[in-house]
């Protein structure tokens, strides 16, 4: 013991670990602990979202049609069979059309007069497609109850209104 006591180093407690190590565990928690943290806020932001704000999302128009009766989903169901056949031909140009457009926006040389007018047939073909769609959402409209109807109006508020009137139309529906 008298031979220990002239030499304080072999006193030092024996360290299996060096200090880099646990620098990286307390940061690795750290990391761990900030991407729960953003999770479970995210989650409680969101708690009472209904999803009406996001807009054309294919889960909530499947949530609201889950919702109909069987009887009105099946006449829903025949007229998009009915229509679907009309504008599938008009909706491939538009994915055509865009194709084309990207195509031109990529391809080195950039020529202007090619890319205006590809964004010209772009949106004729877009608007020539939704004007052949407009039937058809009138008539799955038509079969919907007054209820149905205002549900169905705050899912898609925001494509049909802009996000400026969207929010003064939510003041008026609260007042």
């Amino acid at each position: 013991m008298i031979e220990n006591a002239d030499n304080p180093a072999q006193d030092a407690p024996y360290r299996a670990t060096s200090r880099w190590v646990w620098v990286l565990l307390v940061g690795s928690l750290a990391v761990n602990f900030l991407i729960i943290g953003a999770i479970g806020g995210h989650l409680w932001a969101h708690r009472h979202d209904d999803g009406s704000r996001n807009f054309g999302r294919s889960g909530e128009r499947q949530s609201f049609f889950r919702k109909l009766p069987v009887e009105r989903k099946n006449i829903i169901r025949q007229t998009l069979r009915e229509h679907r056949e009309k504008t599938r031909p008009l909706w491939q140009k538009v994915k055509e059309t865009r194709q084309q457009a990207r195509q031109i926006l990529e391809t080195e040389p950039f020529d202007e007069e090619k890319f205006l007018i590809s964004l010209d047939q772009l949106q004729t073909a877009e608007t020539e497609a939704r004007a052949a769609s407009r039937p058809m959402m009138v008539e799955i409209i038509k079969q919907l109850e007054p209820n149905e109807r205002k549900h169905f109006l705050r899912i898609y508020s925001r494509r049909i209104l802009s996000s400026r009137t969207d929010k003064r139309y939510r003041k008026r529906q609260e007042e």
